[in-house]
């Protein structure tokens, strides 16, 4: 994905905030014994809102201007390298936690997720690092 120089923060978040407000009326709405009992009927029920909403947020991240700070402890450093590999061989996934792109040994405010690697939304020209934070 490339650059957009100007993008409009102020209407993706708006598209946001509706597909999250959408989100919730179904899980509020979802009934066992008419939408069915499994997980896998629950997830079908909220698509393709949920898939949508994944995708903004992709895109927010990938445009998101960092904001940086010193680095904690309490995750583990990969190189943008390793970090992109560990994904992409199933090692970390979503569910796992997430991590924040670093640069010159300072963390920014930028979250990556796994799945943005196999969506090609993956920062690896700007950043050099990824601190993890395991669940």
């Amino acid at each position: 994905m490339e650059k957009k120089k100007n993008i409009d923060f102020e209407a993706l978040d708006q598209q946001i905030e509706l597909l999250e407000d959408a989100i919730e009326q179904k899980m509020d709405s979802f009934d066992p014994d008419v939408h069915g009992h499994t997980f896998q009927d629950f997830h079908d029920f909220r698509e393709p809102e949920q898939s949508e909403l994944s995708a903004l947020y992709r895109i927010r991240r990938f445009h998101q201007v960092p904001q940086f700070e010193p680095m904690d402890d309490i995750g583990d450093v990969f190189s943008i390298e390793e970090f992109e590999a560990m994904c992409e061989a199933g090692g970390f996934i979503d569910y796992d936690g997430y991590g924040n792109y670093c640069k010159d040994g300072k963390m920014s405010d930028v979250m990556v997720k796994p799945s943005d690697i196999k969506h090609g939304i993956f920062r690896k020209d700007e950043f050099d690092s990824v601190i993890w934070y395991n669940r």
